[in-house]
């Protein structure tokens, strides 16, 4: 019975030992394809990249002046756009120059679904392939172009492009029958859009819409005031429509009038457009504490587990190898239609070492000046820094003081 008992654990082992090769096996073969197609993608494929901000819409100026900027996406809280992916290392150079808030979002290619299905090993096979893909190729939507003759409007085209999703017209659909006509109407009902046509040449989808003219700017007796948006002491306004209502060395505080909507012509007040800005010294103050010994946690070693799971079965957590870890797990699907997903445990050990301030004092205010300078908006000007330095027995306190004339 020991015997038998033996003979059946190890070839359960050497069952367990097979499936894992082919599984490693798989694994590298699907590595290989994933890098053919990486390099595709890399030199005609599209980049789908985040900016964040209230300022991100000025990115896309000059970021269309490198590439073509696609598919713009707008909330108040970021900007997505697609731009070629060739041209990447471009825009993420001017990004970083200019000190933007962004992430790539997707890598996608021309054609995603055409190169991946290509790319697949096992899916389409031969002769039959080939005739499948002709008689179903023309239905695909292989290209989408929008194109604007007139004043072109990020949100306007970001309003067609949803228009062209609930219509089924996006890159790698299928479109059995397009009613050319419905989706004319469906873009021409947007405000400013004064025509639409929409084109299908083969498996590429071409519309062209036109916006109109500018409304004349009437004249509204209830337009609205310039209003202060911080606390600030004027410096200067600059008026381009109605009457200034502070001057320089004033107080203002947030929803104080700066300028009004309106301009005397003798004893009367005609009521006009309120337009301007102006600016005023702001006052910003930042502490920060700079611990004498500081606890610090780093990394000095790691280990990574690659485990398989068929039919959503999820394999079990291979055991640390490190007394003090942390644990980061991916998951990822295998691809090729394979029911297989792939599991990385990536144990990271730990150790907390004490770390002393290596920072003079002229450092520390060096610090939370540069921490306090990133938060100031792009008009602001550094007119003078106060700092307030308090050395207690655990460590440092700097208060910083920044005075900066920038618009309010």
């Amino acid at each position: 019975k020991e015997q038998k008992a033996q003979e059946r654990e190890t070839r359960k082992k050497i069952k367990e030992e097979r499936e894992e090769l082919f599984f490693e096996k798989l694994y590298a073969r699907r590595k290989k394809y994933a890098d053919r197609l990486s390099k595709i993608e890399g030199s005609l494929g599209k980049t789908q990249i985040e900016v964040r901000g209230s300022n991100a819409q000025k990115a896309l100026s000059a970021i269309s002046k490198i590439s073509k900027v696609e598919k713009v996406e707008s909330t108040k809280e970021y900007t997505r756009f697609f731009v070629e992916s060739k041209q990447c290392h471009k825009i993420i150079a001017l990004l970083q120059n200019l000190c933007y808030d962004y992430k790539i979002i997707n890598i996608v290619g021309v054609s995603s679904s055409i190169f991946r299905a290509f790319a697949r090993a096992g899916i389409f096979a031969g002769i039959a392939a080939s005739v499948c893909a002709a008689l179903i190729y023309s239905s695909f939507v292989t290209r989408v172009s929008v194109r604007c003759e007139g004043a072109s409007d990020y949100a306007l085209n970001a309003q067609i492009d949803g228009i062209l999703k609930e219509y089924g017209v996006v890159e790698g659909a299928r479109v059995k029958s397009l009613n050319a006509d419905e989706l004319e109407s469906a873009i021409s009902s947007l405000d400013g859009v004064t025509f639409a046509s929409v084109d299908k040449i083969g498996t590429h989808i071409n519309v062209v819409y036109k916006t109109a003219l500018k409304k004349e700017n009437f004249v509204s007796a209830n337009s609205k005031s310039v209003v202060a948006k911080k606390r600030a002491v004027v410096t200067r306004v600059i008026v381009e429509g109605g009457t200034a209502v502070c001057k320089f060395g004033d107080v203002v505080e947030v929803g104080d009038t700066l300028i009004d909507g309106y301009i005397e012509y003798g004893d009367n007040k005609i009521p006009v457009e309120a337009k301007g800005y102006a600016f005023g010294k702001v006052y910003y103050k930042r502490t920060k504490f700079f611990a004498r010994v500081e606890k610090v946690e780093t990394v000095v070693s790691s280990k990574t587990y690659t485990r398989f799971g068929m039919f959503g079965k999820v394999p079990k957590t291979p055991t640390s190898p490190f007394e003090n870890y942390r644990l980061k797990t991916e998951a990822s699907d295998f691809g090729y239609l394979l029911p297989i997903k792939i599991y990385s445990y990536r144990y990271e050990e730990i150790q907390t070492v004490e770390v002393e301030n290596t920072l003079d004092e002229a450092g520390m205010k060096k610090a939370v000046y540069s921490e306090l300078v990133a938060d100031l908006t792009e008009s602001a000007t550094v007119l003078d820094v106060y700092y307030e330095v308090t050395v207690t027995e655990g460590g440092t306190y700097v208060t910083l003081t920044l005075e900066a004339e920038e618009i309010i």
